[in-house]
């Protein structure tokens, strides 16, 4: 697999970066009337407000094809099956196991990493 930095979503980002340069985040607001209610996002309880961060449309949409190139769909969705993502360690990434209290079953190798989580989670209560 190529670099990242090699794709044209990779372009498109640097594009969209140099095209607010000198654009202030206050004058981004006077132009677009909806930007605080399109760049925010809520859910699970959180609320994601990045209005107030230079980025413009076209560079959000840079960053999803971006996203995309990476693949980051297929990666987020092997990192909850407990595949081994961390490339340099080779193992699975395992702090969605620290955080999961659903009783799903995350197999790492011979073991449940939700239950070896819940284990230390105990343990360190105690």
């Amino acid at each position: 697999m190529a670099p990242l930095t090699k794709e044209a979503a990779w372009a498109q980002v640097g594009k969209a970066h140099e095209a607010l340069d000198g654009v202030s985040t206050l004058s981004l607001f006077d132009e677009d009337a909806h930007r605080a209610v399109d760049f925010s996002c809520d859910g699970a309880g959180l609320y994601l407000d990045f209005s107030k961060n230079r980025i413009s449309r076209e560079g959000l949409g840079a960053l999803l094809n971006l996203a995309t190139a990476a693949g980051l769909t297929a990666k987020r969705d092997a990192m909850f099956r407990g595949e081994r993502i961390n490339i340099t360690e080779d193992r699975a990434v395992l702090h969605t196991a620290l955080r999961d209290r659903s009783g799903r079953v995350v197999p790492v190798g011979d073991d449940d990493a939700c239950e070896l989580a819940g284990r230390e989670r105990a343990r360190m209560l105690n």
